[in-house]
């Protein structure tokens, strides 16, 4: 097996100037392209753009411009450029052994043009060293927003990456220390007590920092949203415990919601019939999905738009955590770049999932993905914003890949190849106030881009066809990119 030091030669030897942190010391021109900017503006065909350093600094008709002799060119014609992808909901440390960040996710997530990430909970201390070797350059990766630990009430699921709090004085002590330590953001889980949620939310106020995440349990998404969360999480729900927004819309909330906790108490007694209550859990499921109030849910989502709440689906995630069926898998070129390690963890659990599943677990998930996705055009038709996130890597949710699975199912819920588009580029860059400098392709905009070798507004299905990732300014050639992938799977068959 190569050791470390070895593997950062061979990524050194293929990223050329990715491996250094000086900027670019020659213009790099990208002539003849057709640019898709996501601030709304139609297609600009036959544009030249001109990156210095790690800014974009000239958009210009390609007919209208002069090539420098001191340049870098890329012809251009015949393929679309794009802002660098966002993915706002996933965890880098939570892969597995530290080198799976690094020399795996990281990496996969760049050649598939994903830029920046917001990490939704994980090792503070692995991801501060992360950004700061992927700032200067030691590292290939995308730009990371993060929250730390996670804030959660027992029994926890979120492991060692958790603050787990059962007071209101512990909840708030969880928030100022977080605070002290840099993050970006504070992140709540499902199991916070409403006592103890109040408290997080009543601190971060006072210290001012952002709370994001899930809806916990004992709440209802109208008092998050009241609270002034910024963001709910996995609104496409495929556990109780991500139910918030459509249990919200239920006619019956307040009646499923005091089940529903009635029955994970139950759950928790190994003496209880698990089958009795699986099959409760079911029902309970089942009646939450279809007893959606159109007033309610109007009601919610119009609070959602009031207070600026984003919504982050991640539909993806439901659809590989809680399998449709047995073939629902990434394609055979996708599943070759996925570490063996991680291959096996999530053949186990998936072949213990569908070995256990019935015909009626099967027909439930179903229903709850296609409300799921009902909801997701809801909220959209709603004005709600959405932001792209997809929860990797879990469950053959793979890092970059996902992220253009689950924007082709936004726009199987109703939203335009742009608008899905803007969940992944605009959408975020607005929501962390990076907007002046990230986000849409404009003068004087960090040079974090993407070229495609097809138009993804015609077909959101070709964000698939990367040819070349611009990231700071620094160009992963089309051929640089084909030479990361070989690595990355030459890595993958050996971890």
């Amino acid at each position: 097996m190569l050791n470390r030091s070895v593997w950062f030669l061979l990524f050194t030897l293929v990223l050329g100037p990715f491996a250094q942190s000086a900027a670019r010391a020659k213009p790099l021109f990208i002539t003849n392209i057709t640019i898709i900017d996501a601030a709304g503006n139609p297609p600009q065909p036959e544009m030249t753009v001109v990156i210095t350093g790690d800014r974009i600094t000239t958009l210009v008709p390609s007919a209208r411009i002069k090539l420098s002799a001191n340049a870098d060119v890329v012809d251009g014609r015949g393929k679309f450029l794009i802002p660098g992808l966002w993915d706002s909901h996933l965890h880098l440390t939570l892969a597995g052994k530290q080198e799976l960040t690094r020399e795996w996710m990281a990496p996969m997530l760049i050649a598939h043009g994903v830029t920046t990430v917001r990490d939704m909970g994980g090792d503070w201390q692995r991801i501060q060293d992360l950004r700061r070797d992927i700032a200067a350059g030691r590292t290939l990766g995308p730009r990371i927003f993060a929250p730390g630990s996670f804030v959660d009430g027992p029994p926890s699921q979120a492991d060692v990456s958790a603050s787990v709090v059962t007071t209101a004085e512990e909840a708030r002590a969880a928030v100022r220390r977080l605070k002290s330590q840099g993050v970006d953001f504070i992140k709540v889980q499902a199991n916070l007590s409403w006592e103890s949620y109040r408290a997080v939310m009543d601190e971060a106020a006072q210290v001012s920092i952002p709370v994001v995440g899930h809806v916990p349990e004992a709440i209802s998404a109208f008092d998050a949203v009241r609270a002034g969360q910024r963001s709910v999480e996995h609104t496409s729900p495929v556990i109780p415990g991500d139910a918030g927004v459509m249990l919200a819309c239920s006619g019956k909330e307040r009646q499923l919601r005091a089940e529903m906790l009635a029955q994970k108490q139950l759950a928790a007694d190994k003496k209880a019939d698990q089958q009795q209550l699986r099959q409760r859990q079911r029902q309970l499921q089942r009646q939450m999905a279809e007893t959606r109030d159109d007033k309610i849910c109007a009601d919610l989502l119009a609070l959602f738009v009031q207070d600026g709440v984003r919504a982050v689906p991640t539909q993806v995630f439901g659809k590989r955590f809680a399998p449709l069926g047995s073939d629902d898998l990434p394609g055979d070129d996708a599943m070759k770049l996925v570490p063996l390690s991680i291959r096996a963890r999530s053949d186990d659990r998936r072949k213990q999932v569908i070995s256990a599943s019935t015909a009626e677990d099967f027909a439930l998930r179903r229903l709850m993905f296609d409300k799921s996705r009902e909801l997701v055009g809801l909220m959209h038709r709603a004005g709600v914003i959405l932001l792209a996130g997809t929860d990797a890597m879990d469950d053959y949710v793979l890092p970059g890949a996902g992220l253009h699975e689950e924007l082709e199912l936004m726009v199987e819920a109703g939203l335009t190849p742009l608008e899905a588009l803007q969940s992944a580029t605009r959408n975020p860059a607005q929501f962390v106030n990076k907007l002046d400098t990230l986000g849409t392709i404009e003068r004087g905009k960090i040079a974090d881009l993407v070229l495609l070798d097809a138009d993804p507004l015609q077909q959101i299905g070709n964000l698939r066809k990367v040819s070349a990732v611009i990231v700071g300014g620094k160009l992963l050639s089309q051929t640089q990119r084909q030479e990361l992938l070989t690595k990355i799977g030459v890595f993958a068959k050996q971890h």
